[in-house]
């Protein structure tokens, strides 16, 4: 994966994540206490988005760990990453 498909990842990902914090027709989807915390929080929606966009691709981005590990290493990575930046930018 190089860097503009990262850069493309990671905007993809932080999309979805706003989308689905903010778009008031998911709303029923997110009933219950512990889905509601996880739409509220940035790191743990995005978490999901990001490994649930990764199992799409068909690539392995990083090629010293099996593909699944490699997947999930690169959501936690993007999702930190995203947050960050999100920080940033508010402040």
């Amino acid at each position: 994966m190089n860097l503009q498909d990262f850069l493309i990842y990671l905007a993809t990902g932080r999309l979805f994540t706003w989308l689905l914090q903010t778009a008031s027709l998911l709303t029923p989807l997110f009933q219950g206490k512990l889905l509601q915390e996880l739409r509220a929080c940035d790191l743990c929606l995005g978490f999901w988005v990001y490994l649930i966009l990764g199992l799409f691709t068909r690539i392995n981005p990083l090629n010293i760990w099996p593909s699944i590990v490699s997947k999930i290493v690169t959501a936690g990575l993007a999702t930190l990453m995203a947050h960050l930046l999100r920080i940033g930018w508010t402040t």
